[in-house]
């Protein structure tokens, strides 16, 4: 009896062992650090020998026959004897030492993902606030970033006690500090400084860009009123009747720092001076129209040549021999600026590169043409003029809320089809399928609604421009211009008919980005005019139109320019504005893409901008990999 209850005893030993086995198993496999799948395999073996042990005992105590009870007992003690338990002893102890080491691993896998997502969170929000800004990031840094998202992934492991990503995760993050040399053996906190270091230069150059963003979201205002001379004296009569004055007023907004200034002075030119600035841009628009007739008719092998023919001596008297229009734009522009700019007020726009806005009851004058000695302003930033009139803007009606659909486009080919083949427009369609091309590649689901020739009609027009659906509106056709009556200058439309500025102006809806191609029909075709007279001041009748109808911006011509530059112009133009670009900013960088492209020509200089310079198109949904959708 006493060898019974000993092999009952030891029967029960072996059962607790296992069962501590299992517990133990159970409590290091869920971590997925280490295999116990030899540990799992020892624990069947031994619940197979409990299980035959098991019956041996069961059939002791039922009263086996007495010359059965040496036997079972005999096979019964073998069972609980065997080597494997030994194993058993020796793998439970091991079993002890690794969960003690699981569990010391597991809380510095804790603490290491915790200390790199704070860390990686910290440049993840650096590099995103400086790529938000536009500031390159380097590839380094990028990298950092983007470590984030692994540790951050493991979040879901590591609540329910996996802790294998954990681990690799960790690692590679261990691993890039490392080849980043941002790990010091041992040295957390040096670890912590270089990063830091990495996030301040970063964060720097972010804001460094939107400060500098900020800047150029900000207007310097230039007005420039031209006002009858005081009456003079005797003593200044000669002067004074010889004498054009202008009344400017400098206004510059305030930054950080900077205070905001306001200067006002009163400027005196010949009336020479004054008749010389504008007839640099008559003299280029009818040179202009002259090379693109020359060029359409075949008259001329290098269409530039019309460009050329700028033989009026500019104001200061005649330049030196040979000069260029280019050279003449950039002479009697850097003198338009210096007599009509005083010192102190160029020192504040060159202290700035904020847009620059020109309010002036003297529409002839190129005020986009002026130099500053190192380029010409509308070039060097963005450029605007503000119409000023003698109406007021359309009155602001609420506006009908619409959804964050894709950028809606409107182009216009407008060819009245005259009999006159001077007076068709085939390079228009060219223009406005190069344009409908571009944009589909740039914004692959915007809506594109192109009117032809057929459906350019008065009442189609009025319909589209009253709907408001649309942010961009592109006319390529001709345009008649009334000297005297801005609101009677028109777009020409399909036969022959006449969309006035009036009209647009009342029927406008929404607040479209609007650009103009159009050619002055009442002076193209005439080549005994003086075809430049006045374009400059007569451009403004449409653009006005547009603008106090309620158009964030306009563009147009100034005077006619080549097909093909006119096409890359617009292009160029759109790229830049449907990359969220602030329109001054779009036109100043298609004028200097122009310029370097063609050098023999003046489509740069040939368009003014009307409006608000800082607008940027708004937020459009992120397009899709589908292909565009043009309505014919």
């Amino acid at each position: 009896m006493v060898r019974l209850a000993r092999a009952v005893a030891g029967l029960d030993e072996r059962r607790a062992d296992v069962a501590r086995l299992r517990a133990l198993v159970e409590e290091i496999e869920p971590a997925r650090l280490v295999s116990v799948e030899g540990e799992k395999w020892l624990i069947t073996q031994l619940e197979l020998l409990l299980e035959q042990a098991g019956r041996a005992a069961r059939r002791i105590a039922v009263g086996a026959p007495a010359g059965a009870l040496a036997p079972l007992l005999r096979e019964l003690e073998e069972l609980l004897e065997r080597p494997i338990w030994a194993v058993a002893t020796s793998t439970l102890a091991a079993l002890h030492r690794l969960r003690d080491e699981l569990d010391a691993q597991i809380q510095r896998l804790r603490e290491d993902r915790t200390t790199y997502e704070l860390w990686f969170s910290s440049v993840a929000e650096a590099v995103g606030a400086a790529t938000a800004a536009g500031a390159a990031v380097s590839a380094p840094d990028r990298e950092l970033a983007l470590a984030l998202r692994p540790i951050r992934d493991t979040a879901a492991d590591a609540a329910a006690g996996r802790y294998d990503s954990v681990a690799i995760a960790v690692a590679r993050a261990r691993e890039l500090l490392r080849e980043q040399g941002l790990l010091p053996d041992g040295d957390s906190a040096g670890t912590q400084a270089g990063l830091q270091e990495r996030i301040d230069a970063i964060t720097a150059a972010g804001d460094a860009l939107r400060q500098a963003d900020e800047r150029r979201n900000r207007k310097t205002e230039l007005f420039l009123i031209s006002v009858p001379a005081a009456e003079p004296g005797a003593a200044d009569q000669r002067t004074a009747e010889s004498a054009v004055e202008y009344r400017v007023l400098l206004r510059r907004p305030s930054f950080e720092s900077e205070q905001e200034s306001n200067l006002h002075t009163a400027v005196r030119l010949r009336p020479q001076d004054q008749a010389g600035f504008r007839g640099m841009a008559d003299d280029i628009a009818a040179a202009a129209i002259r090379g693109v007739r020359a060029a359409t008719e075949g008259l001329a092998a290098d269409p530039a040549a019309g460009t050329r023919l700028i033989v009026r001596p500019g104001p200061g008297g005649p330049g030196p021999a040979g000069e260029g229009p280019a050279e003449r734009l950039t002479r009697v522009g850097k003198l338009m600026y210096g007599l009509l700019i005083s010192d102190a007020m160029q020192r504040l726009i060159a202290e700035s590169d904020c847009a620059l806005t020109v309010t002036s009851n003297d529409l002839e004058l190129p005020w986009e043409l002026m130099h500053d000695g190192d380029n010409f302003l509308c070039v060097k930033r963005a450029f605007a003029r503000m119409p000023i009139g003698a109406v007021f803007p359309r009155r602001t009606r609420p506006s009908r809320i619409r959804p964050r659909t894709p950028w809606r486009v409107l182009l216009i080919h407008a060819d009245p089809r005259h009999a006159d083949p001077d007076r068709r427009l085939p390079a228009a369609q060219r223009e406005v399928d190069a344009i409908a091309e571009r944009l589909k590649s740039l914004v692959p689901e915007q809506n594109i609604r192109i009117l032809r020739p057929p459906e350019a009609t008065v009442d189609a027009l009025t319909q589209h421009f009253g709907s408001g659906d649309y942010d961009v509106i592109h006319y390529a056709g001709h345009a008649g211009f009334d000297p005297d009556d801005p609101t009677r200058s028109h777009l020409v439309v399909h036969e022959g008919d006449e969309f006035s500025a009036d009209r647009i102006q009342k029927v406008l809806e929404g607040r479209p980005v609007v650009f103009l191609n159009a050619c002055d029909t009442s002076r193209a075709g005439n080549a005994e005019d003086s075809p430049g007279a006045g374009l400059v001041a007569r451009a403004q009748g449409l653009a006005s139109a547009f603008v106090y109808g309620g158009a964030h911006a306009c563009v147009g011509s100034l005077w006619p320019v080549f097909d093909d530059t006119a096409r890359d112009f617009a292009v160029s133009f759109y790229d830049r504005l449907f990359h969220r670009q602030r329109i001054g900013e779009a036109l100043a960088q298609a004028r200097q893409q122009s310029r370097e492209r063609n050098l023999d020509r003046l489509t740069w200089a040939s368009y003014a901008l009307y409006g608000d310079p800082l607008y940027r198109l708004r937020d459009a949904p992120p397009p899709s990999t589908g292909a565009g959708r043009t309505v014919p």
